[in-house]
C-alpha cells in the first residue's frame, strides 16, 4: 500500500507541474482603445495606433485583440466605442471583448515634439498595472519606427508598475512634469517667455529649480498671468478658466407665421439646432451654439434666415459680462403668391420660396426657350414674305428661265417657313411642358 500510495502521489505531482506549465505559458490577451488625441491629426492618431498594436504584437508577450475583431464583438452588443477614453470605461470594455488587459491613454504633439501617457488597466481589478510615458523630437516616421518599438517595451514589460509606484524613481530627476488645461481651450500658452503652442498641453517637462511664468492668451478674453513651481518627483495639473471680456446675445423666438408654407420654421426646430443660417456681423455662425453666442463689447447686427420666410435683421449693443435678449420672428413667404409668380414667369416662384438653384434652371430655360422663338417666328415671318414676293415674280415672269428661278425661289421660301414654323411649334411645346413641371412643383 505504502508504495502504490508514493507511486500515486508522484503522478500527481508531475500532473500538477504540467498544468501549472500549461497555464503559466498562456498569454493574456490586450485590447487598445483608439487614443485621445491633442494636437494631432486623426490620421496620424490612427497610424501611430496601428503601429503600437503591431510593435506589441510582435514582442509576443500578450495575444492581441486586433480592431476588427473588437469593433465586430462590440457591434453585435450595440456598444458605442467613441467616446470612451477612461479607466472604467475600459474594463467595461475589455469585460464586453473577454481580454485581460486594455491599454489607453494619450497622445498629443507641439511642434514636431510627440508626447505620448498610455496606461495599462487590468480588466479584472479596475488597476492600472502599468503606464508608459515617452516624448520624441523628430518626423511622424521617426516616431513610427524607434519611438513605436520603445513605448510597446515598456507598455509590455513584466516589471512595469502602477503609475503611483513610477513617480517614485523621478525623484532622482531635476524636472518635473505639467499639464495645462483651459476653458475654453485654445488659448496661447507662454512659460517664461518662451510660446509653447496651444491649449491643451499635456506632460511636458519644466525644470524644477525655480519658479517659471505662465501666461495665457485668448482673443476675447482677459489675459491671465501666473507663475508656477513643480516638484522633481511630481506631476502638475494645471485647470484655468479663462474671463471673459464681452458679454453674450441668446436669441429668443417670438412666434411667426406658418400660413401656406410648407415646413416648419426655426424655432419649431429641435433644441439646439436652426434649420436655417445666423449671421453675425456678415459672418455665418456655428449653429450649435444656438441660441446662445458670445460676442465682445460693442455694436453688431444678426440676420435669421430660412427658406421660405423673410429673414430677421437687427443691429444691436453688447455690454461687458452682460447678457442681451434679441426676440425675433420670422414670417413665412405666401405661397400663393409663389404660385402666382410663378405661372406668370417660371422659376420666380422658387426664386421667392429661396429655392434659388431650381428657380434659376426653370427661369434660364424659359427665357432660352422664349427667345429661341421669338427667332423662329422672326425667320418664318421673313421666309413667308419672301416666299409672297417670289411668286409675285413668278406670276410676272415671261422669260422662261426667270420663270424657272422664280419658281425655285419661292419653293425654296416655303421650305424654309414651314421648317421654321415646325421647329417653332416643337419649342411652343417644350415652353409649355417647362411651364407644367414648374406649376406642378411650385405647388406640391
Amino acid at each position: 500500500m505504502p508504495k502504490r500510495l508514493i507511486q500515486y502521489s508522484r503522478f500527481l505531482i508531475i500532473i500538477s507541474v504540467i498544468i501549472s506549465n500549461v497555464l503559466a505559458q498562456q498569454k493574456s490577451t490586450l485590447a487598445i482603445l483608439d487614443f485621445e488625441g491633442f494636437g494631432i491629426s486623426q490620421t496620424e492618431l490612427q497610424s501611430l495606433t496601428n503601429g503600437l498594436r503591431s510593435s506589441i504584437a510582435k514582442i509576443g508577450v500578450y495575444t492581441m485583440l486586433e480592431r476588427d475583431e473588437m469593433g465586430q464583438i462590440l457591434e453585435k452588443q450595440n456598444f458605442q466605442i467613441t467616446g470612451c477614453k477612461s479607466d472604467k470605461c475600459a474594463v467595461v470594455v475589455g469585460q464586453m471583448l473577454g481580454v485581460d488587459l486594455m491599454v489607453v491613454g494619450t497622445i498629443g504633439k507641439l511642434g514636431n515634439l510627440y508626447y505620448f501617457n498610455l496606461r495599462r488597466v487590468d480588466v479584472l481589478t479596475g488597476r492600472v498595472s502599468g503606464t508608459a510615458s515617452h516624448q520624441i523630437d523628430g518626423t511622424i516616421d521617426m516616431v513610427l519606427g524607434s519611438g513605436v518599438e520603445n513605448l510597446a517595451n515598456m507598455i509590455t514589460s513584466a516589471n512595469t508598475q502602477p503609475a503611483e509606484v513610477q513617480l517614485q524613481a523621478w525623484t532622482e530627476s531635476s524636472s518635473g512634469r505639467i499639464a495645462i488645461i483651459t476653458e475654453p481651450a485654445g488659448a496661447k500658452l507662454i512659460i517664461n517667455g518662451r510660446a509653447l503652442g496651444q491649449t491643451p498641453l499635456l506632460s511636458f517637462s519644466l525644470p524644477s529649480t525655480k519658479s517659471h511664468q505662465v501666461s495665457l492668451r485668448l482673443e476675447g478674453y482677459a489675459p491671465l498671468d501666473t507663475s508656477i513651481t513643480v516638484n522633481s518627483n511630481g506631476r502638475v495639473r494645471l485647470n484655468f478658466r479663462m474671463h471673459w471680456l464681452g458679454g453674450w446675445l441668446t436669441l429668443e423666438p417670438n412666434g411667426g407665421s406658418t400660413d401656406n408654407v410648407e415646413g416648419m420654421p426655426a424655432w419649431l426646430t429641435p433644441v439646439g439646432q436652426l434649420a436655417g443660417q445666423i449671421y453675425i456681423d456678415g459672418e455665418v455662425v456655428d449653429g450649435t451654439q444656438y441660441p446662445r453666442f458670445d460676442l465682445l463689447e460693442g455694436q453688431h447686427s444678426v440676420l435669421v434666415k430660412q427658406k421660405r420666410f423673410f429673414p430677421f435683421q437687427e443691429k444691436f449693443d453688447i455690454q461687458k459680462n452682460r447678457e442681451t435678449k434679441l426676440s425675433y420672428e420670422l414670417r413665412g413667404k405666401s405661397k400663393i403668391s409663389a404660385v402666382l409668380m410663378s405661372t406668370v414667369i417660371p422659376g420666380s416662384g422658387q426664386i421667392y420660396f429661396d429655392d434659388i438653384g431650381r428657380g434659376v434652371v426653370f427661369l434660364a430655360t424659359s427665357v432660352v426657350l422664349g427667345a429661341s422663338i421669338y427667332s423662329l417666328n422672326s425667320q418664318a415671318v421673313a421666309a413667308k414674305n419672301n416666299y409672297i414676293k417670289d411668286i409675285a415674280d413668278y406670276n410676272n415672269a415671261v422669260n422662261s428661265t426667270v420663270i424657272q428661278e422664280k419658281r425655285q425661289a419661292a419653293e425654296d421660301s416655303y421650305n424654309t417657313m414651314e421648317d421654321r414654323r415646325a421647329t417653332q411649334t416643337q419649342a411652343q411645346k417644350l415652353l409649355g411642358l417647362l411651364w407644367a413641371v414648374n406649376m406642378i412643383e411650385i405647388v406640391f
